[in-house]
């Protein structure tokens, strides 16, 4: 049986979908949670100023991370806790990138005189990224 507990950084619990704590039973179908909740669990929010995250960073930094963007991973550490138990940590970083799609969209227009309209769009979001650690190992009878 395998229990995934989410954690902040400093590894308190994350609540995301109502639970800090999935047990396998309850994660068959994924651990789902809104964006928020993800990036509560890294301590963040859209809203949150880039530069506070990534002093260091050039300049060119959008206002925040609802205008240009960012890159999400998300961490998961597997570890035998006892024989037949396996535990996995799940944490969330976030890191300021810009992540735009452009997309342009072009519309004919009927009647004498036609032509075309085009209007392009500019769209920001998060790019999700997994990184898995750790290792567990299992004793089988049949095989020693």
């Amino acid at each position: 049986a395998m229990v995934t507990h989410i954690v902040h950084e400093d590894g308190s619990s994350c609540f995301v979908g109502g639970k800090a704590k999935w047990a396998s039973a309850d994660s068959q179908s994924g651990i789902t949670g809104t964006l928020r909740e993800w990036l509560e669990c890294a301590g963040v929010t859209l809203d949150v100023d880039p530069r506070a995250l990534t002093p260091e960073m050039p300049g060119g930094l959008a206002p925040h991370l609802r205008t240009m963007g960012f890159s999400m991973q998300v961490r998961l550490d597997y570890r035998n806790v006892h024989a037949g138990q396996i535990s996995c940590t799940l944490s969330v970083h976030v890191l300021p990138v810009w992540t735009m799609r452009k997309q342009a969209d072009f519309v004919e227009l009927p009647g004498i005189g036609s032509g075309t309209v085009s209007r392009l769009r500019t769209a920001t979001g998060a790019a999700v990224s997994m990184k898995v650690t750790g290792s567990f190992k299992r004793f089988d009878f049949e095989r020693a």
